[in-house]
């Protein structure tokens, strides 16, 4: 059974590093970059999504508390240069 999970997770690694491979600009043609360029690719969204994801499970915690959890953007940095004052 672990021999069966070994195969398919790195399947899905190989397949994740070549789709992000062949949208790459240029493309790059070695394995080992590839991967970086995945891992760097993929990994902060999926990190994000689960900490967005561990926030939500715990609004209802903090609201028994007294706390509101608020999530806001930060403003462009765009913004920053006509709002001097």
């Amino acid at each position: 059974m672990g021999v069966y999970r070994w195969l398919i997770l790195s399947l899905i690694a190989n397949l994740l590093a070549h789709w992000v491979e062949q949208c790459s600009l240029p493309p790059v043609l070695e394995w080992k970059t590839a991967s970086r360029l995945a891992l760097e690719t993929l990994l902060p969204s999926i990190v994000w999504f689960q900490l967005l994801k561990q926030i939500r499970m715990s609004a209802d915690i903090a609201a028994q508390y007294g706390f509101e959890i608020v999530l806001k953007s930060l403003p462009d940095p765009a913004d920053w240069e006509r709002c001097k004052i």
